[in-house]
């Protein structure tokens, strides 16, 4: 530990550590005020004076930020020990600090990186756009809520956060892999389950150890075969000098293979008192495997295939000519039937051909090969995560 962090976690000139932020950043409540020298605890230094234009007229900042109960964006501070001493400096944040003191609020939140060893480093990176909108985001709040020191609603001022987004991240606090898989790696990555659902789920397992370990279980057995997938998709892209498909690509995300989960028959499934089965939510088969049943093997195909076995119950090598002729015979009345269905109006009565069936399972084989497009169509570009 550095000396100026362990003079920060000291609690000394009223300082309280409160949480780290990433792996560099480091959230810290600070006074405003003076100490007992009678000097700001968090000073001005001229160099990082220079970096911002003419001090603007604070006026309509100060009324917002009384409206919002603080700051949205955190200042940024540069720390020296002087003779054993922490002297503190505001490196980012000028006018939000003078408009804190304005409003009479005591603390400010600050964010102080380790990396800031030297001015030079620190004015570096101020100067940025990247650091002056700096926010504090769903990890850090995670962070602040795990460290116990501040209720629910003094996070919720400290961070801008509705009361009710902080009660929910409070629920997920304590489980690291769920966190993960909730709010995504450092950047914000592979977002797999949406926090209503990780609450939900949380929720229905009412503290009970074995649910929760099932849906840890059941996940992460599901999350392994789906970063499987996407690695070797994107190893397919890489190494494979083609025009690929927006699919296709999308396909070397591991949230790809997510898409459409029935994520309410998991919340269904943790809620009943038969849900599990060695160690894992009993989770239905054809659930399980609702968002990759297009995307095996080739999709046209299989979207082919499955319309022809709605309408006749088979396949179509297996249907019989004279069907197919009744279905011509009577394609009037059942585009009529099918257009009454989509128009939201009453559907005609007629002789229907469409039987009931039970939906095919897609097919089982994971690796094959998707089509890349055809060169010479327009390239389309990653969708975002």
């Amino acid at each position: 530990m550095s000396k100026i962090l362990e003079l920060l976690k000291s609690g000394g000139l009223g300082v309280t550590y409160l949480a780290q932020s990433g792996d560099h950043n480091h959230m810290l409540q600070m006074p405003t005020g003076k100490d007992a020298n009678g000097d700001y605890v968090i000073r001005q230094h001229s160099d990082f004076g220079e970096i911002r234009a003419n001090d603007p007229d604070r006026t309509l900042l100060s009324a917002s930020m009384a409206e919002t109960g603080g700051p949205i964006y955190p200042i940024a501070v540069y720390c020296e020990s002087q003779a054993g001493e922490l002297i503190i400096f505001v490196a980012d944040g000028h006018q939000r600090l003078a408009s804190a003191r304005d409003n009479g609020d005591e603390f400010v939140v600050a964010i102080w990186r380790d990396t800031w060893v030297d001015v030079e480093t620190a004015i570096g990176e101020v100067a940025s756009l990247n650091w002056s909108r700096y926010e504090l985001g769903d990890l850090d709040v995670v962070s602040l809520l795990q460290t116990g020191l501040k209720t629910q609603a003094e996070i919720a001022k400290i961070t801008g956060y509705t009361e009710s987004k902080v009660n929910r991240l409070a629920k997920i606090k304590d489980y690291a892999w769920l966190v993960k898989a909730v709010l995504g790696n450092a950047e914000g990555k592979n977002k797999i389950i949406p926090l209503s659902v990780a609450t939900k789920l949380v929720d229905e397992c009412e503290g009970n150890a074995e649910k929760l370990d099932a849906f840890k279980a059941t996940y992460q057995e599901k999350f392994a075969k789906a970063e499987a997938q996407a690695k070797f998709q994107a190893n397919k892209i890489k190494t494979q000098n083609r025009k690929w498909k927006p699919k296709d690509r999308a396909a070397a995300k591991v949230n790809f293979y997510f898409r459409g989960m029935d994520w309410n028959s998991w919340i269904d499934i943790a809620a009943a008192d038969d849900g599990i089965v060695d160690g894992k939510l009993n989770l239905d088969d054809s659930v399980a495997k609702k968002t990759n049943a297009v995307t095996i093997g080739s999709p046209d195909e299989w979207e082919k295939e499955f319309a022809v076995r709605g309408l006749f119950g088979s396949k179509i090598d297996d249907v019989a000519k004279e069907d197919v002729q009744y279905v011509l015979d009577h394609w009037s009345k059942l585009g009529a039937a099918l257009q009454a269905v989509v128009d939201g109006k009453p559907v005609p009565t007629i002789e229907n051909p469409v039987v009931e069936i039970d939906v095919p399972p897609p097919p089982a084989k994971q690796d094959q090969e998707l089509e890349p497009e055809p060169v010479g169509q327009d390239q389309d570009t990653d969708e975002n995560q």
